[in-house]
C-alpha cells in the first residue's frame, strides 16, 4: 500500500474541506490571502491575467479558430454538448439580474477559448457570487482538449470527440457521458464523479470524499479515493487498472471471457471474486491473464465481478 500517497490525500481531504468552510462563512481571508487554480487565483479575489483582452458575455467561434477550449467557473453548473449547428457557441443563463461585472467573459488566442465566470474582482469565496449555468455548444468535429477547473459547480460533458480532456471540482459533482477521448484525466474533492458509455486510451481519477463509477471501453484505468467507493467497468479492450482506496470499496467487472491478473492488498476489508480462478497468496488469475489488475485497500472490501 502506498501509505505516503494516503497519508497526503487524507491531508488534502481535510485541508480543503477546511478551505470551503471558511470560504462559507467568510473568514478565508485572514487565513489564506489568495488560493490559485490554472488560469486564474481565487481567494480574496478572482483574476487572471489579461483580463481586459476578454470580451464580456455570449459569444460563438468558428470551429476553424478554436482548437483548444478552457473553462473557469467559480459557481453554478457547466454543460458542454455536440449539436448540429455550425459554430462554437457559449452562453450563460442566471436566475438573478447579471452586473456587468458578473457577466462572463471570453478570449480567442493561438486557438485557444478561454472562458472566465465573472470580471476580475474582489470577494468572500462563495460569500458574494451566485450561481450562474454555462452552457457550451460545439459541432460535429473533434476537439483537441477540453479542459474545465470548477469550484462550487457541477461538470457536464455529453457526446463529444476530444482528443484530451481534464476537469477539476471542488465541491460539485462531474458527469460524462457518450465521450470519446484518448485521454481522460479528473480531480474531485467532495463531489462523484461519473462516467458513462465512453471510451478513453487512458483515464485517471483522483476523488476526495465522493465515489467514482466508470462505465464504456478504457484501455488503462488509474483511480485514487479517499473516503469515497470506486466502481470501473472498463470493458473487453482494457489491458490495466490500478485502484487505491481509503475507506472505500472497489469493484471491477469485467466480461466473463476477459483474461486477468489481479493482485490485491486490504487492510480491514474482504476480497471476492466471481471468475474461475487460480489462486496464490495476494492474486488470481483468470483466462490468459492479458489484463493487469492492482488494487489495494485501507478500510475497504475488494470484488472482481461478472459485467453480464
Amino acid at each position: 500500500m502506498k501509505s505516503v500517497r494516503i497519508i497526503l490525500w487524507s491531508i488534502v481531504a481535510l485541508l480543503l474541506i477546511g478551505l470551503l468552510v471558511m470560504g462559507l462563512t467568510g473568514n478565508l481571508d485572514s487565513i489564506i490571502p489568495k488560493l490559485s487554480f490554472s488560469g486564474c487565483s481565487i481567494g480574496n479575489s478572482f483574476s487572471y491575467p489579461n483580463s481586459e483582452l476578454y470580451t464580456v458575455g455570449n459569444g460563438s467561434a468558428q470551429p476553424s479558430a478554436v482548437s483548444d477550449i478552457e473553462i473557469h467557473w467559480v459557481s453554478g453548473d457547466v454543460n458542454i454538448r455536440r449539436y448540429t449547428g455550425s459554430t462554437i457557441t457559449f452562453s450563460e443563463s442566471s436566475a438573478h439580474r447579471l452586473e456587468e461585472k458578473d457577466t462572463m467573459r471570453y478570449y480567442i488566442n493561438n486557438g485557444k477559448l478561454i472562458i472566465q465566470f465573472c470580471a476580475p474582482r474582489r470577494f468572500d469565496l462563495f460569500g458574494n457570487m451566485r450561481g450562474k449555468s454555462l452552457t457550451v455548444y460545439i459541432p460535429d468535429y473533434i476537439v483537441d482538449s477540453l479542459f474545465v477547473d470548477a469550484v462550487s459547480a457541477s461538470v457536464n460533458v455529453e457526446n463529444l470527440s476530444i482528443n484530451a480532456m481534464k476537469a477539476d471540482t471542488v465541491s460539485g459533482s462531474v458527469n460524462i457521458s457518450a465521450v470519446t477521448s484518448d485521454r481522460m484525466e479528473f480531480d474531485l474533492v467532495s463531489g462523484k464523479l461519473t462516467v458513462d458509455q465512453s471510451s478513453a486510451g487512458k483515464l485517471t481519477a483522483d476523488e476526495v470524499s465522493g465515489s467514482i463509477k466508470l462505465t464504456g471501453s478504457f484501455g488503462q484505468v488509474f483511480c485514487d479515493s479517499v473516503s469515497g467507493s470506486v466502481t470501473a467497468s472498463p470493458g473487453s479492450e482494457v489491458n490495466e487498472i490500478k485502484i487505491d482506496t481509503v475507506s472505500g470499496k472497489a469493484t471491477v467487472r469485467l466480461p466473463e471471457d476477459k483474461g486477468f491478473i489481479a493482485r490485491y492488498d486490504s487492510v480491514s476489508g474482504s476480497f471476492s471474486c466471481d471468475f474461475e480462478v487460480i489462486a496464490s497468496k495476494d492474486r488470481v488469475t483468470h483466462g490468459d491473464g492479458a489484463a493487469s489488475i492492482r488494487i489495494d485497500t485501507v478500510s475497504g472490501s475488494i470484488h472482481i465481478e461478472k459485467d453480464m
